[in-house]
C-alpha cells in the first residue's frame, strides 16, 4: 500500500527540493499546493505524476483542498508555505488524522498555534517534527524547565551585522535580500536581515519543547555550522550541528516510510 504524502507548498525553495528529492529516490507523493504560481504547480504535477493539486489562492481550488482534506487521511504532511492562514488546514489534518507525522517549516503557523501546538498534536497521537534547522537540531536533546540553564539558537549574521559601518538607512531592497550564506524567499531574507526570524524562532523553541522563554537566546556564528548549543544546570553544554543542507530535516520524516533512505552530505 502506497503511503500519502502531502507537501503544503511545493513551489517554493524548499517544496522544489524535498519534490526533486523524493522524484530521484521514487516516492510517491499524492498531493501538492502552491498560493498562485500555477504554471509550477502544473508542471510539479506532470513531472512527478501527482494526482492531486491545489492552487489555494484561487477559491475553487480552496474549497476542493478542504474537501480533499476533510475525506484523506495521510502519512506525512509538509507545511512548507509561510503565513499563519494554513492553520485552519492544519486543524483539519489534527481532527481527521492520527499517527501522522506533520512536518512544519512555517514560522507563522506555529507562532499562530501557540503554547497549545504540541498538546493539539498529542490529542490523537500526531507526531509533529520542526523543520527550521535551529528546532530540528534539538530534537535528540532531553530538554525541560528542571534541567535548562540557556538554549542559544545560532544566528548567520545575514547580509548586515558584519558590516558594521553601512549606513542601514541608505540600503536598497536588492542589499536586504541578499543573504551572505543562503538563497532563500523574499520573507525570510527580509526577516533574516533585521533579526525578526530569530525573534520569532525563540518563541517557536518556547512553544515547541515547552521552555520558558527568558533560558532562550541566540548568538551570531557567522559558518552556522552549529544550530544550537543548550547548556544544563549541572554545567554540561551540549553542541548541536549538521552540514547547511535543508535536506536533512526534509528527509528525515520520509525515513518513517523507508529507513533506508540514503542522503549524501558531503563531509566537513
Amino acid at each position: 500500500m502506497k503511503k500519502k504524502i502531502l507537501i503544503i507548498g511545493s513551489t517554493g525553495k524548499l517544496g522544489k527540493k524535498l519534490l526533486n528529492f523524493c522524484y530521484i529516490n521514487k516516492i510517491n507523493v499524492s498531493g501538492i499546493t502552491c498560493y498562485k504560481n500555477f504554471n509550477l504547480l502544473n508542471n510539479q504535477k506532470k513531472k512527478h505524476n501527482i494526482k492531486h493539486s491545489f492552487a489555494i489562492s484561487n477559491e475553487l481550488d480552496n474549497k476542493n483542498f478542504i474537501k480533499y482534506l476533510s475525506s484523506n487521511k495521510f502519512d506525512i504532511v509538509y507545511f512548507l508555505d509561510y503565513g499563519c492562514e494554513s492553520l485552519k488546514y492544519l486543524n483539519i489534518i489534527l481532527r481527521r488524522n492520527s499517527n501522522t507525522i506533520i512536518a512544519v517549516a512555517n514560522k507563522e503557523l506555529i507562532i499562530a498555534a501557540g503554547p497549545n501546538l504540541i498538546k493539539n498534536f498529542k490529542k490523537n497521537k500526531n507526531h509533529f517534527i520542526p523543520l527550521d534547522s535551529e528546532h530540528f537540531s534539538l530534537k535528540n536533546n532531553l530538554l525541560s524547565n528542571n534541567n535548562i540553564k540557556k538554549i542559544y539558537i545560532t544566528a548567520s549574521g545575514g547580509p548586515f551585522y558584519f558590516k558594521k559601518y553601512k549606513d542601514l538607512n541608505n540600503v536598497n531592497f536588492n542589499d536586504v535580500i541578499n543573504h551572505p550564506k543562503w538563497s532563500m524567499g523574499i520573507s525570510n531574507s527580509i526577516d533574516s536581515s533585521n533579526f525578526i526570524n530569530k525573534l520569532l524562532e525563540i518563541h517557536e523553541l518556547s512553544y515547541i519543547y515547552d521552555i520558558n522563554i527568558d533560558k532562550i537566546n541566540f548568538y551570531i556564528s557567522k559558518n552556522a555550522y552549529i544550530h544550537s548549543l543548550v547548556e544544563y544546570i549541572d554545567g554540561t553544554i551540549t553542541i548541536n550541528c549538521y552540514n547547511n543542507n535543508m535536506l536533512i530535516p526534509l528527509v528525515f520524516p520520509l525515513l518513517s516510510i523507508d529507513p533506508n533512505i540514503k542522503l549524501k552530505i558531503p563531509k566537513i
